[in-house]
């Protein structure tokens, strides 16, 4: 079988909430590029990039490279500003700020909260109520995500949580929102925080 084609979007997440091509994923230049983009994307995969601004290739490439993926066949020449203005499809991601999410937590039961680091992370405080699946295990453990609810995705600032949208948006897991700031935008407005205790168990 042919290796699959993605869409590697390594713009901020704001800008990718703002307007990607639906289906890509989401891995900012800005953050550890390389290491997650060689968590959550197949060496085998073809990879067309998706960038802020078309100087920026080689450095990703470079990037890429560094984590094993060398299949890069192309980018979007004029980016996103090109794709819309081609009047293609977009999705989007609504970005809340932490004050939005503790809002919106009071006003509806129903929503749920996803925190995608990793367990220790969320141990030393997180927002309360929230589920912690790590994003290095969010494709292997989909059937622990509820669809059909409102789910505002969080991690420490923002970057691992839109690296999440875009895959679960991937798997047709459709109404998220993106904690812009994440856990420590949560504790710098001094909302509140739950810790959970280490387990001392054997498992």
């Amino acid at each position: 079988t042919k290796p699959a084609t993605i869409i590697l979007d390594t713009r901020s997440p704001a800008e990718f909430g703002q307007g990607h091509i639906p289906g890509a994923y989401s891995v900012g230049l800005g953050g550890q590029f390389a290491s997650w983009c060689g968590t959550v994307i197949d060496a085998q995969s073809r990879m067309i990039l998706v960038l802020a601004e078309d100087g920026q290739v080689d450095e990703a490439v470079t990037r890429l490279a560094r984590a094993g993926l060398e299949n890069v066949i192309g980018y979007l020449v004029g980016g996103m500003t090109a794709w819309q203005k081609a009047g293609l499809k977009i999705d989007t991601v609504e970005q809340i700020t932490v004050e939005d999410l503790a809002k919106q937590l009071q006003a509806n039961p129903e929503l749920r909260v996803l925190d995608v680091r990793r367990p220790g992370e969320y141990a030393a405080g997180h927002v309360p109520q929230a589920k912690n699946i790590s994003l290095s295990e969010l494709e292997q453990q989909l059937e622990a995500v509820e669809r059909g609810v409102k789910t505002a995705v969080i991690c420490a600032g923002g970057y691992r949580s839109s690296m999440a949208t875009s895959l679960l948006k991937r798997h047709g897991i459709g109404e998220l929102v993106n904690v812009a700031g994440g856990t420590a935008a949560w504790i710098k407005a001094g909302l509140p925080v739950q810790t959970e205790a280490a387990s001392c168990s054997a498992s």
